[in-house]
């Protein structure tokens, strides 16, 4: 299986950890709120997790590549200040928080996860 279909199934389990009552959302473009690379047209749904791939480990030895790792920036967006999700987020193997912020009474985590 594709990793990063993996590592969306894996965030559509936290989001369901972390929000039982509300998931699946069979109403929203994505049932569980978790979102690939999304483009502006995209109507998100709240709590979500937006991420995307934007780096990559690449192991050498000898002139040659022996292992690559993607790394995905992963953020986190809910209304409520207090949500488990980026707990849930940040103990993911791998992951490291980058930042966070508030935008328009939205609350931002960002983490980098290689998956």
């Amino acid at each position: 299986m594709d990793r990063r279909l993996e590592l969306q199934g894996l965030l559509e389990r936290l989001m369901q950890t972390a929000y039982p009552a509300i998931f699946p959302d069979q109403t929203a473009s994505s049932r569980y709120h978790v979102y690939y690379q999304p483009d502006q047209n995209t109507k998100l749904a709240y709590p979500a997790i937006l991420y995307r791939w934007d780096r990559e480990d690449n192991k050498r030895a000898n002139n040659q590549s022996y292992s690559r790792t993607r790394g995905y920036e992963v953020t986190v967006i809910d209304r409520n200040p207090d949500s488990p999700l980026p707990t849930l987020v940040g103990d993911i193997p791998k992951a490291s928080f980058a930042a966070t912020n508030r935008i328009s009474g939205l609350h931002h985590t960002v983490y980098t996860i290689y998956f």
